[in-house]
Protein backbone atom coordinates (compact mmCIF):
# COMPACT_ATOMS: atom_id res chain seq x y z
CA UNK A 1 0.00 0.00 0.00
CA UNK A 2 2.69 2.68 0.37
CA UNK A 3 4.11 5.22 0.13
CA UNK A 4 7.01 4.04 -1.23
CA UNK A 5 10.14 5.86 -2.22
CA UNK A 6 13.79 6.14 -3.96
CA UNK A 7 16.48 7.38 -5.46
CA UNK A 8 16.58 7.32 -9.29
CA UNK A 9 20.27 7.06 -11.03
CA UNK A 10 20.74 11.20 -10.90
CA UNK A 11 19.55 11.74 -7.77
CA UNK A 12 15.90 12.86 -7.77
CA UNK A 13 13.39 11.12 -4.87
CA UNK A 14 10.61 9.64 -6.33
CA UNK A 15 8.16 9.03 -3.79
CA UNK A 16 4.21 7.19 -4.86
CA UNK A 17 1.86 6.08 -2.71
CA UNK A 18 -1.85 4.55 -3.14
CA UNK A 19 -4.93 7.20 -3.30
CA UNK A 20 -7.46 7.19 -0.01
CA UNK A 21 -11.38 7.09 -0.11
CA UNK A 22 -13.30 8.14 2.50
CA UNK A 23 -15.42 5.90 1.40
CA UNK A 24 -13.31 2.65 1.20
CA UNK A 25 -14.66 -0.16 1.50
CA UNK A 26 -13.50 -3.19 3.23
CA UNK A 27 -10.20 -4.06 1.17
CA UNK A 28 -11.73 -7.79 1.23
CA UNK A 29 -14.12 -6.34 -1.38
CA UNK A 30 -11.42 -5.69 -3.45
CA UNK A 31 -9.17 -8.76 -3.74
CA UNK A 32 -7.19 -7.79 -6.82
CA UNK A 33 -5.95 -4.29 -5.03
CA UNK A 34 -8.29 -2.16 -7.01
CA UNK A 35 -9.60 1.21 -6.16
CA UNK A 36 -13.45 2.64 -6.22
CA UNK A 37 -14.62 6.28 -8.20
CA UNK A 38 -13.23 8.81 -6.56
CA UNK A 39 -16.04 10.86 -4.03
CA UNK A 40 -13.82 14.15 -4.98
CA UNK A 41 -14.09 16.24 -8.04
CA UNK A 42 -10.80 15.77 -8.98
CA UNK A 43 -7.18 13.95 -7.44
CA UNK A 44 -5.21 16.25 -5.61
CA UNK A 45 -2.07 16.32 -3.44
CA UNK A 46 0.31 18.51 -1.38
CA UNK A 47 3.18 17.01 -0.15
CA UNK A 48 5.50 18.61 2.12
CA UNK A 49 9.49 18.54 2.11
CA UNK A 50 10.48 18.74 5.74
CA UNK A 51 13.30 19.42 7.42
CA UNK A 52 14.70 16.84 9.59
CA UNK A 53 16.20 18.56 12.52
CA UNK A 54 14.07 21.62 12.15
CA UNK A 55 10.75 20.29 10.75
CA UNK A 56 10.22 23.34 9.03
CA UNK A 57 8.25 22.93 5.44
CA UNK A 58 11.21 23.74 2.88
CA UNK A 59 9.31 23.28 -0.24
CA UNK A 60 5.36 21.97 -0.95
CA UNK A 61 5.67 20.01 -3.94
CA UNK A 62 2.06 19.46 -5.76
CA UNK A 63 0.46 16.78 -7.98
CA UNK A 64 -2.58 15.78 -10.11
CA UNK A 65 -1.59 11.45 -9.59
CA UNK A 66 -0.31 10.32 -6.30
CA UNK A 67 3.49 10.51 -6.89
CA UNK A 68 5.75 13.06 -6.93
CA UNK A 69 9.82 13.86 -7.58
CA UNK A 70 11.98 15.92 -5.41
CA UNK A 71 14.53 16.60 -8.09
CA UNK A 72 18.21 16.36 -7.13
CA UNK A 73 18.60 20.45 -7.84
CA UNK A 74 15.50 20.91 -5.94
CA UNK A 75 17.54 19.49 -2.81
CA UNK A 76 20.30 21.47 -3.94
CA UNK A 77 18.48 24.56 -3.70
CA UNK A 78 16.69 23.57 -0.10
CA UNK A 79 20.34 22.63 1.02
CA UNK A 80 18.64 19.12 2.35
CA UNK A 81 21.40 17.40 4.44
CA UNK A 82 22.64 13.88 3.51
CA UNK A 83 20.23 10.99 4.82
CA UNK A 84 16.74 10.35 4.70
CA UNK A 85 14.05 12.91 2.83
CA UNK A 86 10.76 13.48 5.57
CA UNK A 87 7.64 14.14 3.72
CA UNK A 88 4.11 14.68 4.67
CA UNK A 89 1.39 13.64 2.35
CA UNK A 90 -1.58 15.56 1.92
CA UNK A 91 -4.96 14.59 -0.54
CA UNK A 92 -7.02 17.40 -1.00
CA UNK A 93 -10.33 17.43 -0.44
CA UNK A 94 -13.09 19.87 -1.97
CA UNK A 95 -14.67 20.87 1.29
CA UNK A 96 -11.28 21.04 3.89
CA UNK A 97 -8.57 21.22 2.12
CA UNK A 98 -5.63 19.38 2.78
CA UNK A 99 -6.81 15.77 4.53
CA UNK A 100 -4.75 13.50 7.15
CA UNK A 101 -1.10 13.50 6.92
CA UNK A 102 0.83 10.35 6.34
CA UNK A 103 4.20 11.22 7.19
CA UNK A 104 7.24 8.81 5.54
CA UNK A 105 10.58 9.54 5.62
CA UNK A 106 12.81 8.17 2.44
Amino acid sequence: QGPFGGFNSVGDCVLTWRRGERYEFAHADFPDGGDIEMSELSEAYEVDVIHPSTYAVLRTLTSASPTVTYTAAQQATDSYPAGPITFDIYQMRSLVGRGIVKRVSV
